[in-house]
C-alpha cells in the first residue's frame, strides 16, 4: 500500500482547512447578525430612557448630559446628583410661586397683550376696507373712461360721415359752376346771334334805298336803342358772373353767404327784356336753390364742427380728470401700503416679544401650578378642591388660549429664532450636537470602505469637537491597538459598495481555493 504524497495531504489538509473557515464563516455572520440585532434593541432602550429622563427633567444640564450618545457614556454617580439638582431647582420655583401676585401679574400682562393684538388687527381691517374702496373707485374710473372712448369712436365716425357729405357737396358744386358757365356761354351766343340777326335786317332795309328820312331817322334810332340795350346787358351779365364767383370764393373760404338785394334791382330790366328765354329763367331759378341748399348745408357743417371740437374738449378735460384721479389714488395706494407694511413689521416686533413671553410665562405657570397642586392636595382639606379645580380649569383656558395664540403668532418667526440660536451657539463657541453626528457617521463609513486618510480627518475633527487632551488620546490609540480585529462599524447598515467588496473577497477566496486544487490534482496526474 502507497503512502499518500505530500502534494495530497497538504490538499487534503487544504480541504478540510476550507470546510472549517466556511463553518466558522457561517456561525461568525450569525453571530454577528444576532450581536447587531441585541446591540440595535439596546441603542432603542438606551434612547427611549434618555428621552424619558430628558422629558421628566426640563432642565439643560440633564438635556446636556443625556445628549451624549457614545456607548458606555452613562454613570450612575454622574446621573444622581444632577437629578437631584433638578429637583432642588424645580421645588425652588415651587415656592417662588406661592407669592400670590405673581399669577395675577402674569394674566394682567396676557390681557394686556391681547388688547394690543386685537387693535393690530382692528386697524389692519380698516386698512382693508380702505384698499377695497380705492378698487371700486378705481374700477369705475375704468368704466367711465370705457365709456368716454366709445363717445369718441362716434364723434370720429360722425366726423368721417361729414366729411364724406362736404366732398359730395364740394363736387356737386363744382359741377352746378361747370352748368352756368355752359349756360352764359349759350346766352351769350344767343344774344349776339339775335343783334346780329337784327342788325342784318335793319342794314338790307337800309340798302334797298328807302328814301323816308324819317323812316330812317326812326330806324337809326331804334338800331342805337338796340345796341345800347346789348351793351347794357352784356354788362349786367358780367357783372352778374363776377358776383357769382365772388360769393363761390367766399364759400370756398368758410365765409358765411350773404344774399345781395341790390343786383336783383338792378337786373329787373334785363329780366323784362329777356322774358322771351324762359330757359334762362329756370337757370337762374336752379341756381339759387343751388346757392341756398348749399348755404344750408355749409351752416349745418359749421354747426357739427363746433359740436365735435366741444365733444374732443370735454373728453380731453375727462381724460386729464381721469390721469389726476389715477396718480392720486396710486399715490395713497402706495402710502397706504406702505402703513401696512409698518404696521405688519411692528406686529411682528411686538409678537416675538409677546409670544415669548406668554409662551414662557404660562410654560411655567402652568407646570408650576400643577405641581403645586398635586403636593399641596394631602394638605388642603376636601373643601378647597373645587375652588382648586376652578383654579386649574382656569389655567387650563388659559393656556388654551396662550397656545392659540403662541401657534398664531410664532409661526412667522419659528425660522427667524432657529437662526438666532444657531448664531447663539456659535457666538458662545459651542458646536451642533448634529454637525458632531455627522463627522461620526463620516469616521465609521470610512472606516468600513477603508479608506483611513478620510477617517483620520474625521479622527481630528471629533477630538477638536469634544476638546480631547493629548493624553487622552493616547489612551484612544492604546485601545485601538488592543482590540484591533474588532470591527464595531459593522453595526451601521451595510452599504452597497462595502457588500459589494465583500462579495468579491469571498469570490476570490472560493476561486483561489478551487485553483489549489486543481492545481494538486494536476501534480497527482503528473506522478
Amino acid at each position: 500500500m502507497e503512502e499518500p504524497s505530500e502534494l495530497e495531504t497538504i490538499t487534503e489538509l487544504l480541504r478540510e482547512k476550507a470546510k472549517a473557515l466556511k463553518a466558522t464563516k457561517k456561525k461568525l455572520k450569525k453571530v454577528e447578525d444576532k450581536f447587531v440585532e441585541k446591540t440595535k434593541l439596546y441603542l432603542t432602550d438606551r434612547e427611549n430612557l434618555a428621552r424619558l429622563l430628558i422629558e421628566t427633567y426640563n432642565d439643560p444640564e440633564v438635556q446636556n448630559l443625556l445628549s451624549v450618545e457614545e456607548l458606555g457614556s452613562y454613570s450612575y454617580d454622574a446621573l444622581k446628583p444632577v437629578l437631584e439638582q433638578a429637583k432642588a431647582r424645580e421645588h425652588q420655583k415651587l415656592r417662588e410661586l406661592t407669592d400670590a401676585d405673581l399669577i395675577p401679574d402674569m394674566q394682567r400682562q396676557i390681557d394686556v397683550y391681547k388688547e394690543e393684538f386685537k387693535n393690530f388687527n382692528d386697524q389692519i381691517n380698516q386698512h382693508k376696507q380702505i384698499i377695497a374702496s380705492n378698487a371700486q373707485e378705481l374700477d369705475q374710473c375704468k368704466a367711465d373712461n370705457q365709456h368716454k372712448d366709445a363717445l369718441i369712436k362716434e364723434l370720429r365716425k360722425d366726423n368721417d360721415h361729414m366729411k364724406a357729405r362736404m366732398n359730395s357737396l364740394q363736387k356737386t358744386v363744382q359741377e352746378q359752376s361747370a352748368y352756368i358757365e355752359d349756360v352764359k356761354e349759350v346766352y351769350e351766343d344767343t344774344t349776339v346771334k339775335k343783334a346780329d340777326q337784327i342788325m342784318g335786317q335793319f342794314e338790307s332795309i337800309l340798302g334797298m334805298g328807302q328814301d323816308d328820312s324819317s323812316e330812317q331817322n326812326h330806324l337809326k334810332s331804334r338800331i342805337s336803342n338796340l345796341q345800347d340795350e346789348n351793351l347794357r346787358l352784356k354788362r349786367t351779365l358780367s357783372e352778374m358772373s363776377e358776383d357769382f364767383e365772388r360769393k363761390q370764393s367766399e364759400e370756398s373760404a368758410g365765409t358765411p353767404m350773404q344774399e345781395s338785394t341790390t343786383e336783383p334791382v338792378e337786373a329787373e330790366p334785363v329780366t323784362a327784356d329777356i322774358t322771351l328765354d324762359p330757359k334762362y329763367l329756370e337757370l337762374m331759378k336752379e341756381l339759387t336753390h343751388y346757392k341756398t341748399s348749399f348755404s344750408e348745408k355749409q351752416k349745418a357743417l359749421e354747426e357739427t364742427t363746433a359740436k365735435l371740437e366741444e365733444a374732443t374738449r370735454l373728453v380731453n378735460m375727462y381724460k386729464a380728470d381721469i390721469d389726476k384721479h389715477k396718480a392720486s389714488t396710486k399715490e395713497y395706494l402706495m402710502k397706504k401700503e406702505k402703513e401696512i407694511e409698518r404696521l405688519k413689521n411692528r406686529i411682528k416686533k411686538d409678537t416675538r416679544k409677546g409670544s415669548s413671553a406668554l409662551k414662557s410665562g404660562s410654560d411655567s405657570v402652568n407646570k408650576s401650578s400643577e405641581l403645586l397642586m398635586e403636593s399641596m392636595r394631602s394638605d388642603i382639606p376636601q373643601e378647597f378642591f373645587d375652588e382648586s379645580s376652578d383654579l386649574e380649569t382656569d389655567l387650563a383656558s388659559s393656556r388654551r388660549v396662550s397656545t392659540f395664540e403662541d401657534v398664531a403668532l410664532t409661526k412667522n418667526s419659528k425660522s427667524e429664532d432657529h437662526k438666532n440660536n444657531i448664531q447663539n451657539i456659535d457666538n458662545e463657541g459651542g458646536i451642533s450636537i448634529e454637525y458632531v453626528k455627522n463627522v461620526y457617521i463620516s469616521y465609521l463609513e470610512y472606516k468600513a470602505m477603508k479608506n483611513d486618510k478620510e477617517a483620520k480627518q474625521c479622527e481630528k475633527v471629533l477630538f477638536t469637537a469634544l476638546k480631547l487632551s493629548p493624553e487622552q488620546i493616547k489612551e484612544i490609540d492604546k485601545l485601538r491597538k488592543k482590540y484591533k480585529n474588532y470591527k464595531f462599524w459593522k453595526l451601521l447598515p451595510q452599504t452597497s459598495s462595502s457588500k459589494k467588496k465583500k462579495e468579491i473577497e469571498i469570490q476570490n477566496l472560493i476561486a483561489n481555493s478551487a485553483k489549489a486544487q486543481e492545481h494538486g490534482k494536476m501534480i497527482g496526474d503528473k506522478k
